[in-house]
């Protein structure tokens, strides 16, 4: 069975019109995971904490 914090990234990207594809990288913190299907085009990417991370607007380094 899946961890919870990749269940919920699932959950996250299919409310915005994403899946998850192959992963991009991992760590002590969470996976980075590459999201399909963005209409606009481009390279989105989604990475799952293991743990609740502050993601206060100062703390967000780049939203595409």
């Amino acid at each position: 069975m899946e961890e919870t914090f990749i269940q919920n990234a699932i959950v996250y990207a299919s409310q915005h019109h994403l899946q998850l594809a192959e992963r991009l990288g991992f760590g002590v913190h969470g996976i980075i995971f590459v999201a399909e299907g963005k209409p606009a085009g481009g390279k989105t990417a989604v990475k799952a904490h293991r743990e609740l991370v502050d993601v206060s607007p100062s703390n967000i380094a780049f939203l595409g």
